[in-house]
């Protein structure tokens, strides 16, 4: 039998399961325009807009946007009510060359996120460099020319990753020559007899507005009919660690076939050595040190030294090239360092414990190991960083309240290399937290009370005060 009781508890259960699906059906939502974005911006673009991030909520409350993750060095910012995306700084593409980001859309109750990639656009902002401005070299007026010989490599790099277009400007006039891409080859027969030296300008170009020119002299010489040879073919290689000493490094010498007791040998460094860092015996082809070596300068050398017979005529009529490849070896001797721009943080005192609120990187110039960050490490109570990836997290002590508008904090941090002895990098991290308005005023007192006597006039004056804090 159903009681009245019972109908009226029945009815209430009805009700509260009402109130839940309504609650629950009606729960509000954000949702983006994208699930991803992407922009692209040009490096060393002045400071500006990107573009709109752009979300709505099902209730058409209010959205704040803000970037959650990725902002390394505070490169980005948002504008929290319209969700436009700037730059803070130019971008740099030979360090970054895309940045991804995370970006929320929040009413305060409820939020959502979306991808934003940003691509960097490489811009030709680095002229070419190459290992020789000025060439000499020596070609035999019997030298085969059909096919096109090859007589000199020119090497020139560009860190923009630019293609480089190499072209003859001057000297070419009987079109004894060709450029195929940096390759000098001879296409038509030379003559002593009508023609003992040519000069070439040669133009390097990285296609865009940065080019520069090269001078190579050729030096014609009479057929003879048995050159000299070098041992190993003409080609030797080194490895020299960049500490090593000014010392004898290596000779070439020619095979004992050709070496005869009326020869009169003479050796001369014709190219490679940019900085002079290398000289030759002109009588033994002895190769010395003169100077120490630095791989983060210079970590290959391509020299080119020649040998020739003096011994019947007062130029080189006998004359050969050889090829010396040296490979600098890397030691430990640079410090790592961090990005001074991820140097200087602005963080909310609002910051979840135990979150991460940016990354610190630190590069070492050196190769290999020594190159290679093993730990970072930093001594604070209200900030943690992880040792391997450089992670920047807030820690369970939360930052301590302060009557300005913003509280500094200067920590030491370190990283170490994985080079034999290890290397330490040391900067200075300055944190700034922003305080946020988060308390509500109060009155003085939770209640108050006041007599007066009725029939007094009062209109127009003061008859008590209430103060709030």
């Amino acid at each position: 039998m159903i009681s009245y009781s019972n109908i009226r508890f029945f009815n209430l259960i009805f009700l509260f399961i009402f109130i839940h699906s309504l609650s629950t059906c009606c729960q509000s939502t954000v949702i983006f325009n994208n699930s991803n974005y992407e922009f692209s911006v040009s490096e060393n673009e002045i400071p500006g807009e990107i573009g709109l991030i752009f979300a709505t909520s099902s209730d058409g409350a209010q959205l704040l946007y803000s970037i959650t993750n990725g902002n390394i060095g505070e490169r980005f910012m948002i504008d929290t009510n319209s969700g436009n995306l700037f730059t803070n700084i130019p971008l740099n593409y030979e360090i970054f060359k895309q940045h991804n980001l995370t970006v929320q859309a929040s009413t305060g109750n409820i939020s959502n996120t979306t991808n934003v990639t940003i691509f960097v656009i490489n811009i030709d902002d680095i002229s070419p460099i190459c290992e020789s401005y000025s060439y000499h070299i020596y070609v035999s007026d019997d030298t085969p020319h059909d096919p096109p010989q090859f007589i000199l490599n020119l090497s020139c790099s560009d860190i923009d990753s630019m293609s480089l277009s190499y072209s003859i400007l001057a000297g070419n006039d009987d079109s004894n020559f060709e450029l195929v891409e940096n390759t000098l080859n001879l296409v038509s027969a030379l003559n002593y007899t009508l023609q003992t030296n040519y000069s070439l300008t040669i133009r390097v170009s990285d296609n865009a507005t940065t080019a520069l020119s090269l001078e190579v002299r050729i030096v014609v010489l009479p057929d003879v009919e048995l050159p000299p040879v070098f041992t190993q073919d003409g080609v030797y290689s080194l490895f020299l660690f960049e500490n090593s000493t000014l010392e004898d490094i290596l000779q070439v010498s020619l095979t004992t076939s050709y070496i005869s007791s009326l020869d009169v040998i003479q050796y001369s460094l014709l190219s490679g050595d940019l900085y002079s860092q290398f000289s030759i015996n002109s009588s033994t082809g002895v190769l010395s040190l003169r100077s120490s070596l630095d791989r983060e300068t210079i970590a290959n050398y391509t020299l080119s030294i020649m040998a020739f017979d003096q011994s019947v005529y007062p130029i080189a009529i006998r004359t050969v090239l050889a090829t010396v490849l040296i490979t600098v070896l890397d030691i430990n001797d640079n410090d790592p360092m961090f990005d001074p721009d991820d140097l200087v943080i602005t963080i909310s005192i609002d910051t979840p414990l135990n979150s991460q609120f940016s990354t610190l990187l630190c590069s070492d110039p050196d190769s290999g190991e020594n190159s290679i960050i093993a730990s970072y490490s930093l001594t604070n109570e209200y900030i943690r960083i992880n040792s391997s990836s450089g992670d920047l997290f807030t820690t369970g002590t939360p930052f301590p309240l302060d009557s300005g508008p913003q509280l500094t904090h200067q920590v030491n941090v370190e990283c170490v290399d994985l080079g034999t002895p290890a290397r330490t990098g040391f900067a200075l991290l300055e944190i700034s937290v922003r305080h946020s308005n988060i308390h509500s005023p109060q009155f003085s007192e939770s209640s108050l009370t006041f007599e007066f006597e009725e029939n007094v006039y009062v209109l127009g004056r003061n008859i008590f005060q209430v103060c709030y804090k």
